[in-house]
C-alpha cells in the first residue's frame, strides 16, 4: 500500500471514530435527559381559581367564589378542608423517582379506565395538570404522570385521597352556623308541646360566676330555670351542625316532628321530620338544600326538650 493510500485510510478511520464518538455523546445526552426528573415550577394556592378532576366516575369541576368554593354547575358549597387539601397537594406536588419510560400505564393504574386526572386553572389557563394512579408497593408513594411527559414518576404520600372524592363527599356538610354567645331566646316545638327559653344575664355580685363573669340563666316563660351547662352544650352542637347526607331537592317531608328557632343576630331555624331508618330528614334556614341528620345526634336534641317540657 502506498503512503497516500495509508493516509487516506487513516483519515477515513479517524473520521469514522469522530462520527461514532459524536453519536455516542449525543445519545448519552439524550439518555441523561430521558432519566432526568423534572423540577416542577412553584405554584401558590392563591393562584388557583378552578380545579377539574376527571375520574372513572365522571368529572367534577370546582371554582373559587370569594373565600369559598363551589361545585359547578350545581353551585354546591365545597367542604373547606377538602378543597384546602387539594390546593396544597397541587401546589406542592413533587416528583421523587422515575419509575417507567415504557408507556405501560395500566401496570401503574394510569390507564384511562383507572387514573385520576387533575387540572388546576387560573382564569382559563391551565397552571398544572397531572394524572395519579396506584400507590407504590411500599404504600409510601403514588405513581404519577405530568401533562406533556409520557414517563411515570413517583410522588410522596397518597394524593389520590384528596382528589378521589365524589361530588357528594366534596360538599360542605355544615348546615347550621352561628355564634352561641349571641343567642338570647330558644323556641322548641314538638307534637303538642312548645318550650320557650329566655336568656338573662345577672348584674349583681350574686349573679356573677366563680370567675367573676356575669352569670347566664335560661328561664321558661313561667320562670322555671334550666341548667345553663346543658343549654351551652346544645348551642355548641347546633352552632356547627353537620348533615349526615344531602337529599334530593324534590323530596317531600310532610309536617315536622320537631322544630327549633334560635334568636340571635337573626333568626335561625331547624326543622326535623319523621325518622327514616337511621336518619332524620331535616331543613335549615342556613342551607338551601334538604339533608339528613344521624339519629343519635337528632334524638339528643329532641329529647332534651321533650323530656323537660
Amino acid at each position: 500500500m502506498t503512503r497516500d493510500a495509508r493516509n487516506r485510510t487513516t483519515y477515513i478511520v479517524l473520521g469514522l471514530l469522530i462520527v461514532a464518538l459524536s453519536l455516542y455523546l449525543v445519545l448519552r445526552q439524550r439518555d441523561r435527559m430521558q432519566y432526568t426528573i423534572p423540577k416542577l415550577s412553584s405554584l401558590s394556592t392563591r393562584e388557583i381559581e378552578a380545579v377539574e378532576i376527571e375520574q372513572p366516575g365522571g368529572v367534577v369541576k370546582m371554582v373559587r367564589s370569594g373565600e369559598t368554593w363551589q361545585i359547578q354547575p350545581e353551585g354546591y358549597r365545597v367542604d373547606p378542608a377538602a378543597i384546602g387539601e387539594m390546593l396544597k397537594t397541587a401546589a406542592d406536588l413533587q416528583l421523587t423517582e422515575l419509575v417507567s419510560v415504557t408507556g405501560n400505564y395500566s401496570r401503574y393504574g394510569l390507564d384511562e379506565e383507572s387514573r385520576i386526572r387533575v387540572t388546576v386553572f387560573k382564569n382559563d389557563k391551565a397552571l398544572r395538570s397531572f394524572e395519579m394512579g396506584k400507590r407504590s408497593p411500599t404504600y409510601n408513594h403514588t405513581f404519577i404522570r405530568i401533562d406533556g411527559d409520557d414517563r411515570v414518576f413517583q410522588t410522596p404520600g397518597n394524593p389520590g385521597t384528596a382528589f378521589g372524592l365524589s361530588k357528594e363527599d366534596l360538599r360542605d356538610r355544615l348546615v347550621l352556623s352561628f355564634d352561641p354567645d349571641t343567642i338570647t331566646e330558644i323556641r322548641a316545638e314538638g307534637t303538642g308541646w312548645t318550650v320557650n327559653l329566655i336568656r338573662t344575664v345577672g348584674d349583681s355580685r350574686e349573679d356573677q360566676g366563680s370567675t367573676g363573669e356575669k352569670k347566664v340563666t335560661w328561664r321558661t316563660e313561667t320562670g322555671e330555670v334550666w341548667e345553663a351547662e346543658t343549654i351551652d352544650e346544645l348551642l355548641t352542637t347546633l352552632s356547627a351542625l353537620q348533615a349526615f347526607r344531602y337529599r334530593d331537592q324534590g323530596d317531600r317531608d310532610g309536617d315536622p316532628v320537631f322544630s327549633i328557632t334560635l334568636t340571635g343576630q337573626k333568626l335561625y331555624t331547624l326543622e326535623i321530620f319523621a325518622r327514616q331508618d337511621n336518619t332524620y330528614p331535616a331543613r335549615s334556614s342556613e342551607n338551601a338544600y334538604p339533608f339528613t341528620l344521624f339519629y343519635a345526634v337528632t334524638e339528643n336534641i329532641i329529647n332534651l326538650f321533650a323530656e323537660n317540657k
